[in-house]
């Protein structure tokens, strides 16, 4: 259950249902889009391929209408608010190095059995190391959820869209992305999304925009995300490969001079 709905939240879902309801088979304007991106002018493949029909499916979500404090459902498509599994080899870089992690978030709230597991992990303990190990590589990042051994949760897309060709992720850096807590300090938002979305598309094109409220928003999410040290765990050439995602911005403004963008919606 959402008990808010982000502003930079509903605008992007705005836009896309829009596009959706004009064709839903994104091949008259999904390209026309993502090129839109600024400012790193990256070639995007001619085909991006059709949106794949699970991505609209309907679902209901319930939320509270801050005007008048009640409850509502909400029907939208599955692109929107979409959680998928964080990186592989980060969890099991985190648990390899919780020295590098920030142990003053044990202070937040978790089970009393998985506040001890990472305190002993913290202390150096051999055997729940081994066992923290075992749990990353046999588990993995599909089953990390809430549990002890993961430092990283399910990172929630604003609008994930699936072709059979492409995935390709819509980002707005609202106040849902800058109250999401991580472990390791100085890993960047978009950059986990990033990873993240890397990872679950496989040999598939990925690519991440970020939708923005103003040119200076824009600019300095992405100068920021490239800036920090978000990619402990990789080496130089897969560093690059995963920041080879990044399309760059579009500001709402432009959307609306574009005629993709007319207002708030449902």
């Amino acid at each position: 259950m959402i008990d808010r709905q982000d502003d930079s939240v509903v605008r992007v879902r705005s836009v896309f249902q829009e596009l959706f309801r004009f064709d839903p088979t994104g091949m008259s304007w999904l390209k026309g889009l993502v090129s839109l991106a600024v400012p790193f002018g990256k070639r995007v493949p001619e085909d991006l391929g059709i949106i794949d029909e699970k991505v609209l499916a309907t679902r209901f979500q319930t939320v509270l209408d801050a005007e008048n404090l009640t409850y509502r459902r909400v029907g939208i498509e599955r692109a929107f608010e979409r959680r998928i599994p964080p990186a592989q080899s980060f969890l099991e870089w985190a648990v390899d190095n919780v020295a590098e992690l920030d142990v003053n978030m044990l202070s937040r709230k978790m089970s009393p059995e998985s506040r001890e597991r990472r305190r002993k992990l913290f202390q150096g303990d051999k055997e729940t190391l081994a066992l923290a190990k075992g749990k990353v590589r046999r588990l993995g990042a599909r089953k990390c959820d809430r549990e002890w051994w993961a430092f990283e949760e399910h990172v929630v897309v604003n609008c994930l869209l699936e072709t059979d060709k492409a995935v390709l992720a819509f980002e707005s850096l609202g106040k849902g992305a800058s109250s999401r807590i991580t472990w390791y300090a100085e890993r960047h938002y978009l950059i986990r999304v990033l990873e993240a979305l890397t990872q679950y598309a496989g040999e598939k094109y990925c690519a991440l925009v970020l939708l923005a409220q103003s040119e200076e928003e824009g600019t300095k999410g992405f100068s920021e995300a490239l800036e920090s040290n978000s990619l402990p765990h990789l080496e130089a050439d897969m560093k690059q490969s995963v920041l080879d995602g990044f399309l760059g911005y579009i500001t709402f403004d432009r959307l609306k001079r574009e005629g993709l963008y007319v207002g708030e919606g449902n």
